[in-house]
């Protein structure tokens, strides 16, 4: 095997670190526009408007925004005051959140395969959930997701939700939203409706008055 001298091997290095310092990589997921290509700016105006005024009216703290995309709504949080951490399955939307929002702290996690307690006798590092503690939850645009894509029951999903905060804001996607019908393709979800979901977040709901619910039509905001 030729010997490589050290000005051969600090030139490869150069030319090496040169190459990698260049690397540029382009956002391509179809989720880190989403936002855009979902609503009309009017639409995102007034629905950031609505999610700032909740957030305006609820104690600073520790925010979980679920299903974030490019953290449009979660920056409406932090810039009020809030400790946000916002949670995407997608690579490119962390990425995005990281790169451009810096007051966000983003996580890669699957809301329905979220991270596990691990090490020795699983106790080591604790889950997801144990380790987030949010006072609030925003759901945004996600619930379709869990019950269609993933076929989570409703009421599992509010009885996830209501276990871990205080306070939580959720987007209701009707199965007559664009989205949520293109998910669905004509499958039924004779469950997934309006009048179940707030009956499962009536029961489920903390009876507590520090409790609280708020519920959104999608078409509204």
């Amino acid at each position: 095997m030729p010997k490589i001298s050290q000005r051969q091997l600090l030139i490869f290095l150069a030319s090496l670190k040169s190459y990698v310092l260049s690397m540029r990589y382009d956002l391509k997921s179809a989720w880190s526009n989403y936002d855009d290509c979902s609503y009309s700016v009017a639409a995102r105006a007034d629905k950031r408007l609505v999610v700032a005024q909740i957030l305006q009216h609820l104690p600073y703290g520790k925010v979980l925004d679920l299903g974030a995309n490019t953290g449009h709504y979660s920056f409406a949080a932090a810039i009020i005051g809030h400790d946000v951490t916002a949670v995407d399955s997608d690579h490119d939307c962390v990425q995005y959140i990281t790169t451009h929002k810096p007051l966000i702290q983003a996580l890669k996690v699957n809301v329905c395969n979220p991270t596990p307690a691990i090490g020795w006798n699983n106790t080591e590092r604790k889950s997801f959930w144990e380790r987030c503690n949010p006072d609030t939850i925003m759901c945004l645009a996600l619930l379709h997701h869990l019950c269609i894509s993933n076929n989570t029951p409703l009421d599992y999903v509010a009885k996830l939700l209501s276990e871990h905060c205080e306070h939580l804001i959720i987007e209701w996607v009707p199965l007559d939203d664009p989205k949520a019908a293109a998910i669905a393709f004509n499958r039924i979800f004779p469950r997934y409706n309006l009048d179940v979901f707030k009956s499962a977040s009536a029961i489920t709901s903390p009876s507590r008055k520090k409790g609280r619910w708020q519920i959104q039509n999608a078409q509204s905001i």
